[in-house]
C-alpha cells in the first residue's frame, strides 16, 4: 500500500473563512493544483479520509503511528511497507513565505524532503515522518508525489494511474470515472466550503457521511467496481449540492465561451472534434447520466469570412462543429478593427449590416444573441438588433477587457427599444487566479438581487486546471451552477429587471493618427450628394429619380434649374448672379465673389464691399434652402418692414462705425472677435469674442521636452499679410523649433496661417511641418518628438466634448481622440470649438491647457484648425472643414422671369439645432397612386432628449421608421409597394401633421424614418 497515513496540505490563511481570494496566476495556480492534488483516488483510498490542511505558518502537529492490515486495492504491496510510516505535507508556492521554519528547511527542490519525527517519540508512542513536497501545480504536485513513493520503496505496476488528464479507471453506466471526478470533487468541496463559511459564517455538511462515501468511492473505484464508486461519489456530489442548497436554493449560471479569431478557427474545431458532448444520453435506470455542460462560441464578420475561406471539406467541418447540439452561437458583429470612431454613422450602419450578411450567409441563419469579438457595440445599433430579431446581446469588448457592469444581466435601451445584455465581467479560463473564491462571488450575487452568472472566457482549445475541474464538477452536481448555451440563457433564463447604461464602442485612439487618412471628407462629400439629391426630390420627384448617379455639380444645377433659374455651364470666373444651395444645417454664411454690383441691401446679404470690377459679398443662405445673390435678386427686392429680423439687423450695422479691414498689424477683427497674434512665437496671444470681458483662447506650437530641463520652443521668422479687405484677413507667419540649451540640435521648420472672413465666429488655422520628424507608433514617442498645438483657455474647469461619429460626447479622459475636434464648454454658457479637418488625438496638461498633435508632416499638405467661439452646431461647423456644404451655381440675371422667382427659401426645416438630418435614399412608392419617398437618418448630436420635428416644402403623406440596417429604396429597378415599405417599419411612434412629422429623440440617438410626399402639386 502507499506508505502515507495522512495527507495534508498546507494554506496561506489562517482560516477558510479568509481562503485567499487575490494572487497572482502562478501562485493561485499551485495552491489549487495542491489543494486538488491531495484528492487523488490513490491517495484518499491509501488514507481512508478526506485530506487535511493546516495553516501554513506553523509546522502541524505530530501524528502518531497506527498500525494497519489493510491492503492496498490498487496493487499488491511490498513485503517492506506493509505500516505506513509518512504523513504527506503539500505545501503550494503560494505559502512559502509563509511557511514555518521547519518545513522550508527540509524542502529540495524537484524531489521531496523528509522531517524524522523519530526523536519526538515518547515510551512506546511513534509519529509519522514528513514527507515534504514543494508544488507549482496539480501535474507537478502528482509528478512528485509519485516519485516519493518510489523513493521510499513503493513500487506501481499502474504508471498511468498518476496521469492527471481526464483519463477513464472505469466506465458506469454513461459515464467514465478516473481522477478527474475526485479532483473536481475536491475543488467543489473548497468552493462551498469559502462560500458558506465566508458568506453564512457555519456549515450544514454532515462531515463524517462525506468522509465515509468519500474513502468509498475511492476504494470502490480500485477494486473496479465502478457502479458502487459512482453512487458514492453521487452521495458525495450531493452532500456539497444540499449544503449549498441550505443557504443559496438558485442555481448561479456558467457561460463557457470560446473566442475564436481566423488564426484559431482550425484550433476551435479540433478542440470541438476531440470532444464528446453531443453524444445524445438518455437516463436509463440505475444509470448515472453526465448533466451537460455545452460550450459557446461568438463568430463574428472575420470568423465567418474565415470559414467561406476554407477549402470545401474543411469549411463544411466547422460548420458542421457549429451546428452541434451542445453548441451555443453568439455573434453578428462587424471585424474588431472597425473603428466606429473613425467612420460616419452612414458607413458604420453599412459595415454592421455587411457583417450580419455574411455571417448569416455562413452560417445559414443569423444566431439569436448578438456580440462581437473586438470594439463593443454602439447604443445606436440596438434598434437594429431587436428588428433582427436578435433575443439579447453581448456588449463587451473582450479584446480591450471593456463593456462589462457590475451586474451580470440588466436591460439595455429605452421604451420600445428593450433588449437583455450580458455584462458580466468576462472570467479568464486559463487563469486559476479566477477560480479562487468563484463560488463566493456568485453568492454575493445573489445576495445582491442579481441573476449570479460566471461568463468563463477562452481561447480554444485552452483552460486552467480550475476550469475543467469546474466543468468536470457540473456533470455531477449544480452546486457550482448550471452550464447554459447562451442562446437558451437569454430565452430560458433568469429575466433581468434593472437597466444597464448604454453600452458605447471602444475609443481606438492609435487608429486615429494616420495624416493621409482621407475616409471622413470622402464620406462627407457623399452625403452631401444624397443631401443635395434629396432636396431636388422635393422640388422635383421626377427629375430626381432620374438622378440618383448624377455628381454634386450635376445635381446643383438641377436644383437651380427646378427652381427655374437657368445655370450658366462651364462658368469658372465670378458671375454676375449665382444661387446658393445649402444642403445641410445649420444656415451658413458664404463668401463669395460676383461680377459686378449688387443691392447691399438684398435679403440674403450680410455684407459687400466693391472690390475692383467685383463685389466680394458675405450672404446668409437657410439651412436646407437656397439663396440668389447679384443682380437676379435686384428686381426681387422688397421693402423691409419693421418686423423683419433681417431688418433689425441690418440697422444695427448701419448705426455702427465706418466697416474697416479685417487686418489691423498683428490683428484680426470682426463683429464677433478680436484676434491678437503673437510675432515671437507665431502663436496667439489672445482672442476676445462674446460676453464677458478678457482674453477667452491663446494658442502656441511646441516640441514636448523629454525632460523638465529640456525646453523647446517655437520661434517666428517671418510674419506676412497675404490678404487684407474688409470681407477677409490673412497672416502669415513661418519659423523654426529652437532649443535654447543645444541650438545644434535639429527640429522641424513650420509655417502657418491665419484667416478671419467678415461675420465669420470661426478663426481658420492652417499649420505645415517640414523637418526631421520620427516616425514611431509609440504613443509617448509621439507625444515627446511630434509637434503639438497647445491651447489655454480661461476656464480652469472646463467641460470638453469630443465629436466623434458625428456626435458631441462629453470626456474627462486624460488623453482622447477625436475625428473632427471637441467643444470647450465654460462659464456663462460660453463655447469654444477647436475643429480639424482630420482625425486626432488631444491631451490635458495641467488646468488650462490642451495639447492637439500636429500630424501633418515633412511637408506634406496644411493641417487645417478652426476655431469658433460660441458657434451654433458645432459638429456641422466642424464638419464644414472637410467638406464644402454651400455651393455656388451661376446663373442668369434675365431668364424664365427673375424677379418672380424665389429669391430666398428652405425645402426642409430642422428642430432643434441640435438634430441633424441626412438622406439615404429616395425613391417611388405606388398604393392606389404613387408617392415621393426620402429615407432620412436623423442623428441626435448632444447627450440629451429632444422634441424633434422635420417640416418640408410640401405635404407629407405618412412617415414610416425603420430599423438603421434596412435600405428599403435600395433597389432602382422596381417599384416598392406600400405594404412593402410597411414590412420594414419597426415604429409607429412617429406624429404627422401637414407639412410635418414629429417624435421624440432620445440622447445621441439615431432614427431611420421614410417620408411619403404627394408627388402631384405646388412645392
Amino acid at each position: 500500500m502507499l506508505p502515507f497515513a495522512e495527507c495534508c496540505v498546507v494554506i496561506p490563511c489562517n482560516s477558510i473563512e479568509d481562503f485567499p481570494s487575490r494572487l497572482s496566476s502562478d501562485a493561485a495556480r499551485s495552491l489549487l493544483g495542491g489543494l486538488t492534488a491531495a484528492w487523488h483516488p490513490r491517495l484518499i483510498a491509501a488514507t481512508g479520509r478526506q485530506p487535511a490542511w493546516y495553516r501554513a505558518d506553523e509546522l502541524p502537529a505530530p501524528v502518531r503511528a497506527v498500525r494497519s492490515d489493510d491492503q492496498d486495492v490498487f496493487s499488491q504491496p511490498a513485503s517492506d511497507h506493509a505500516e505506513a510510516k509518512y504523513r504527506l505535507i503539500i505545501v503550494p508556492q503560494a505559502s512559502l513565505t509563509e511557511i514555518a521554519s521547519e518545513i522550508r528547511d527540509c524542502l529540495v527542490a524537484e524531489s521531496h524532503g523528509v522531517i524524522d519525527r523519530e526523536l519526538e517519540a515518547h515510551g512506546d508512542e511513534n509519529f509519522l515522518n514528513d514527507v515534504v513536497i514543494e508544488v507549482a501545480d496539480r501535474a507537478d504536485a502528482v509528478r512528485k508525489i509519485a516519485a516519493a513513493c518510489e523513493a521510499l520503496g513503493y513500487r506501481s505496476d499502474d504508471q498511468n494511474f498518476w496521469n492527471t488528464s481526464s483519463d477513464s479507471f472505469g466506465r458506469s453506466g454513461q459515464r467514465d470515472i478516473g481522477a478527474s471526478d475526485f479532483y473536481a470533487l475536491g475543488y467543489t468541496w473548497w468552493q462551498i466550503q469559502v462560500l458558506t463559511r465566508r458568506l453564512r459564517y457555519t456549515s450544514n455538511l454532515d462531515q463524517q457521511h462525506f468522509e465515509n462515501r468519500l474513502a468509498e468511492a475511492a476504494s470502490k473505484l480500485g477494486v473496479g467496481e465502478t457502479d458502487a464508486a459512482c453512487a458514492a461519489l453521487h452521495d458525495c456530489y450531493d452532500a456539497l449540492a444540499e449544503e449549498r442548497d441550505h443557504y443559496f436554493s438558485s442555481d448561479p449560471a456558467i457561460l463557457d465561451l470560446a473566442l475564436v479569431t481566423p488564426g484559431t478557427l482550425n484550433d476551435w474545431v479540433k478542440a470541438t472534434e476531440d470532444s464528446d458532448g453531443d453524444v445524445q444520453l438518455e437516463s436509463t435506470a440505475g444509470q448515472s447520466v453526465p448533466l451537460a455542460t455545452p460550450q459557446n462560441v461568438l463568430v463574428d464578420e472575420d470568423v465567418a469570412r474565415a470559414i467561406q475561406e476554407l477549402p470545401a471539406e474543411a469549411a463544411n467541418v466547422a460548420r458542421q462543429s457549429l451546428q452541434r447540439s451542445d453548441i451555443g452561437i453568439c455573434g453578428g458583429g462587424p471585424s474588431s478593427d472597425l473603428c466606429v470612431q473613425r467612420l460616419s454613422i452612414g458607413q458604420v450602419e453599412d459595415r454592421v449590416a455587411g457583417a450580419l450578411a455574411i455571417v448569416k450567409e455562413t452560417l445559414g441563419q443569423l444566431p439569436t444573441v448578438y456580440a462581437r469579438l473586438g470594439g463593443g457595440i454602439a447604443a445606436d445599433w440596438l434598434p437594429a438588433i431587436l428588428a433582427a430579431k436578435f433575443q439579447g446581446v453581448v456588449p463587451i469588448d473582450f479584446i480591450n477587457g471593456v463593456g462589462f457592469g457590475e451586474e451580470s444581466k440588466v436591460i439595455l435601451g429605452e421604451s420600445g427599444d428593450e433588449t437583455e445584455a450580458l455584462t458580466a465581467k468576462p472570467i479568464d479560463a486559463d487563469d486559476d487566479s479566477a477560480f479562487l473564491t468563484l463560488s463566493a462571488l456568485m453568492g454575493e450575487a445573489i445576495d445582491g438581487g442579481e441573476i449570479a452568472t460566471s461568463l468563463l472566457v477562452h481561447w480554444p482549445g485552452q483552460g486552467c486546471d480550475s476550469f475543467h475541474d469546474v466543468r468536470r464538477a457540473s456533470t455531477w452536481t449544480l452546486a457550482l451552477g448550471k452550464f447554459w448555451k447562451i442562446d437558451e440563457y437569454f430565452s430560458e433564463g433568469e429575466r433581468p429587471y434593472h437597466h444597464g447604461s448604454l453600452p458605447t464602442p471602444t475609443v481606438q485612439t492609435d487608429l486615429l493618427v494616420d495624416p493621409s487618412d482621407t475616409t471622413l471628407s470622402s464620406t462627407f462629400a457623399g452625403q452631401t450628394q444624397k443631401n443635395l439629391l434629396g432636396m431636388l426630390a422635393l422640388i422635383d420627384p421626377d427629375a430626381a429619380t432620374d438622378s440618383r448617379n448624377s455628381t454634386v455639380d450635376e445635381l446643383r444645377r438641377k436644383i437651380a434649374s427646378s427652381l427655374g433659374y437657368q445655370t450658366i455651364a462651364g462658368k469658372d470666373a465670378a458671375a454676375g448672379s449665382v444661387v446658393l444651395i445649402h444642403p445641410h444645417s445649420p444656415p451658413a454664411r458664404q463668401r463669395i465673389s460676383i461680377a459686378g454690383k449688387i443691392a447691399a441691401h438684398a435679403s440674403s446679404v450680410f455684407h459687400a464691399s466693391a472690390d475692383g470690377g467685383q463685389t466680394q459679398v458675405i450672404a446668409d443662405v437657410p439651412a436646407w434652402g437656397f439663396a440668389a445673390i447679384g443682380e437676379v435678386a435686384k428686381s426681387a427686392v422688397v421693402e423691409p418692414s419693421d418686423d423683419d429680423p433681417n431688418f433689425i439687423q441690418k440697422m444695427g450695422r448701419w448705426l455702427r462705425p465706418r466697416i474697416r479691414k479685417i487686418v489691423d498689424g498683428d490683428r484680426l477683427s470682426n463683429e464677433f472677435m478680436d484676434v491678437s497674434l503673437n510675432r515671437e512665437h507665431g502663436g496667439v496671444d489672445g482672442v476676445y469674442s462674446g460676453r464677458g470681458r478678457g482674453n477667452r483662447f491663446s494658442t502656441r506650437l511646441i516640441v514636448t521636452p523629454v525632460s523638465a530641463k529640456q525646453s523647446v520652443v517655437a520661434v517666428c521668422d517671418r510674419v506676412e499679410t497675404i490678404t487684407d479687405t474688409k470681407t477677409l484677413g490673412e497672416i502669415a507667419m513661418s519659423g523654426r523649433f529652437v532649443d535654447p540649451n543645444d541650438e545644434s540640435r535639429q527640429f522641424p521648420v513650420w509655417e502657418a496661417r491665419y484667416q478671419l472672413q467678415r461675420g465669420s465666429r470661426q478663426l481658420i488655422y492652417r499649420v505645415k511641418v517640414a523637418g526631421p520628424v520620427p516616425d514611431s507608433a509609440d504613443d509617448s514617442a509621439i507625444w515627446k518628438h511630434l509637434p503639438s498645438l497647445r491651447i489655454a483657455i480661461a476656464e480652469s474647469t472646463p467641460i470638453i466634448r469630443c465629436i466623434n461619429s458625428e456626435k458631441l460626447r462629453r470626456t474627462s479622459a486624460r488623453r482622447f481622440a477625436s475625428t473632427t475636434g471637441f467643444q470647450v464648454e465654460e462659464a456663462d454658457d460660453r463655447t469654444t470649438l477647436v475643429a480639424s479637418d482630420r482625425p486626432t488625438i488631444h491631451r490635458r496638461v495641467d488646468e488650462r491647457f490642451l495639447d492637439t498633435l500636429i500630424t501633418a508632416s515633412v511637408g506634406s499638405d496644411w493641417h487645417t484648425f478652426a476655431f469658433g467661439f460660441d458657434v451654433r452646431g458645432p459638429v456641422a461647423s466642424a464638419r464644414e472643414l472637410q467638406s464644402r456644404d454651400t455651393l455656388a451655381v451661376p446663373i442668369q440675371a434675365s431668364a424664365n422671369g427673375s424677379a418672380e422667382l424665389a429669391q430666398r427659401g428652405w425645402l426642409m426645416h430642422v428642430s432643434p439645432s441640435t438634430v441633424e438630418a441626412q438622406v439615404v435614399d429616395i425613391g417611388v412608392v405606388s398604393d392606389q397612386g404613387k408617392y415621393l419617398a426620402i429615407h432620412f437618418r436623423v442623428i441626435q448630436t448632444a447627450g440629451k432628449p429632444a422634441k424633434a420635428s422635420l417640416r418640408f416644402c410640401r405635404g407629407v403623406h405618412s412617415v414610416i421608421e425603420v430599423s438603421s440596417l434596412s435600405r428599403p429604396l435600395a433597389s432602382s429597378d422596381a417599384e416598392l409597394t406600400l405594404a412593402d415599405l410597411e414590412s420594414h417599419a419597426i415604429s409607429h411612434g412617429v406624429e404627422t401633421d401637414d407639412d410635418q412629422i414629429k417624435w421624440s429623440q432620445r440622447a445621441h440617438g439615431v432614427v431611420h424614418f421614410v417620408v411619403l410626399f404627394e408627388t402631384g402639386g405646388d412645392t
